[in-house]
């Protein structure tokens, strides 16, 4: 009796949402990770020749990926002194290689620390050599691709 009651009920409120219209489904999502550099790394900001010797607080990427039933836009944030448009272009990239998510729908942003590691290769430990980490900013770009995904 309690299966007839419900097949009932499933097909009357199929019934009834049937001429209804279809209406868009609005989502969001949010994802965050921390990025922490590698103790000895090059910190941006101030001078040159300044490394990390412990983590204080942790630093992060976070996304926000925002879907309105047609199209989604994603707005990730690092926090860093800023990106190089290279490396905005290589986590577009990345993120295309493994989603389907299109590459001119993605934002990058930085909160601008002068508390974080250099990534754009002028706080190394002299003016003539960058400060940037490769492994480090592999890291940062697979990071960010995956908390989109």
């Amino acid at each position: 009796m309690k299966q007839l009651v419900c097949i009932l009920l499933v097909l009357l409120c199929m019934a009834c949402t049937r001429d209804e219209k279809v209406e868009s489904v609005f989502s969001v999502g949010a994802a965050s990770a921390p990025i922490n550099p590698p103790i000895g790394a090059y910190i941006a900001g101030d001078k040159q020749n300044r490394t990390f010797t412990a983590v204080h607080d942790s630093l992060y990427v976070k996304a926000v990926v925002i879907n309105d039933g047609n199209s989604s836009l994603a707005i990730v944030t690092f926090d860093c002194i800023g990106l190089l448009y290279t490396d905005v272009q290589r986590i577009r990239a990345r993120t295309a290689a493994i989603t389907r998510f299109p590459v001119d729908r993605i934002v990058v942003s930085s909160t601008h620390t002068h508390s974080g590691p250099d990534v754009v290769g002028i706080w190394g430990p002299d003016y003539q050599h960058s400060g940037v980490d490769t492994t480090y900013m592999n890291f940062i770009v697979n990071t960010a691709a995956t908390q989109i995904k």
